[in-house]
C-alpha cells in the first residue's frame, strides 16, 4: 500500500506578479513473505519433468519507496515581458530486501539433473534533483514572441554513509 500528499499554494500580488509553490510526498510499501514461517523457511522446488510445484513460497522482499519534491516560482509581468523564475528539489529512495530461503530454488530439470538459484538483495538507492530556471518571454510584436531562457538540473545519487557516490549536473 502507500500514500500520496500533496499541497499547492498560489498568490497573486497585484496585477504583476505571481507566486506559486507546491510540496508533495508519496510514500509506498512491498511486503512479500509466506503465510506461514514454514512457507518463509522451505525453498521452492519445481519439477521441470512433470510441471509440479511444491515447498515454499521462493522469496522474501520487503520494499519501501519514498518520493519528496517541492517547488517554488514566481512569474513577473511587465511592459510586453513575461519573467519566470524558480526552484526546485526531488529526492527518490527505494529500500528493500529480497532473499531466497537456502538453499534457494531448487529446479529439476531432468531424470537426474537438478539446479539451484540463490540470491540475496540489500540496498538503499537514493537520488536527489536540484533545480533552478529562469525565463524570459518578450512580445516583440502582435505576432511576434521571443522565449530565452537558462535551466540548470542536477542529480545526485547518494550511496553509503550518505555520501554522493555519482553526479550528473550543468544539464
Amino acid at each position: 500500500g502507500g500514500t500520496n500528499l500533496s499541497l499547492r499554494a498560489t498568490r497573486r500580488i497585484g496585477d504583476d506578479l505571481l507566486i506559486e509553490a507546491d510540496a508533495a510526498r508519496y510514500r509506498a510499501s512491498d511486503n512479500h513473505h509466506g503465510a506461514t514461517q514454514k512457507g518463509d523457511d522451505e525453498p521452492l522446488y519445481i519439477d521441470y519433468t512433470d510441471g509440479s510445484w511444491s515447498g515454499g513460497i521462493g522469496w522474501q522482499t520487503d520494499r519501501s519507496n519514498e518520493r519528496l519534491s517541492g517547488s517554488l516560482r514566481a512569474t513577473l509581468f511587465r511592459q510586453g515581458h513575461t519573467l519566470k523564475a524558480g526552484v526546485g528539489y526531488e529526492e527518490n529512495r527505494v529500500d528493500q530486501r529480497q532473499l531466497t530461503p537456502w538453499p534457494g530454488w531448487i529446479l529439476r530439470t531432468g531424470e537426474t539433473s537438478y539446479e539451484t538459484l540463490y540470491w540475496f538483495v540489500d540496498d538503499e538507492v537514493e537520488s536527489r534533483i536540484p533545480t533552478a530556471f529562469v525565463q524570459d518571454e518578450w512580445q516583440v510584436a502582435e505576432h511576434l514572441r521571443i522565449n530565452a531562457g537558462l535551466r540548470w538540473e542536477g542529480q545526485f545519487f547518494v550511496g553509503a554513509g550518505d555520501s554522493v557516490a555519482q553526479s550528473i549536473t550543468n544539464q
